[in-house]
C-alpha cells in the first residue's frame, strides 16, 4: 500500500505543473525578455549569446524549453497573458533607458 502511494506521489511530482517546466510566470517572462532582446541584437548584427546560453542562464535546456513552448501552444490564453507581461517589461526597460 505504501509503495502504491509513493508511486502515485512520484508520478504526480513528475507531471509539469503551471507554465511548463517553469515554476512561475515571472521566470518565463524573464526568459522571453532575454530571448527577445537577443533576437533584436542578432537582427542588428550585434553580439548576442546563443539560445542555449540564455536557456542555461534560466536553468533550462532545449528539452525543457520545448516542453514550455508545448505548454503555451496548448494554452494560448496563458501565452497571451505571458507576452503581455513581456511587452510591459520591455517597455519599462525602454522607459528607464530614455530617462
Amino acid at each position: 500500500m505504501l509503495g502504491v502511494f509513493a508511486l502515485c506521489a512520484l508520478v504526480h511530482c513528475s507531471v509539469p505543473q503551471g507554465p511548463g517546466p517553469l515554476t512561475s510566470d515571472s521566470l518565463a517572462v524573464a526568459l522571453f525578455v532575454d530571448l527577445h532582446l537577443a533576437h533584436a541584437r542578432q537582427e542588428l548584427e550585434l553580439y548576442t549569446p546563443g539560445r542555449d546560453t540564455i536557456l542555461a542562464r534560466h536553468g533550462l535546456d532545449s528539452t525543457s524549453f520545448a516542453a514550455l513552448m508545448d505548454y503555451y501552444a496548448r494554452h494560448p490564453e496563458a501565452y497571451v497573458d505571458l507576452y503581455a507581461q513581456v511587452v510591459d517589461r520591455l517597455e519599462s526597460q525602454q522607459m528607464r533607458r530614455l530617462r
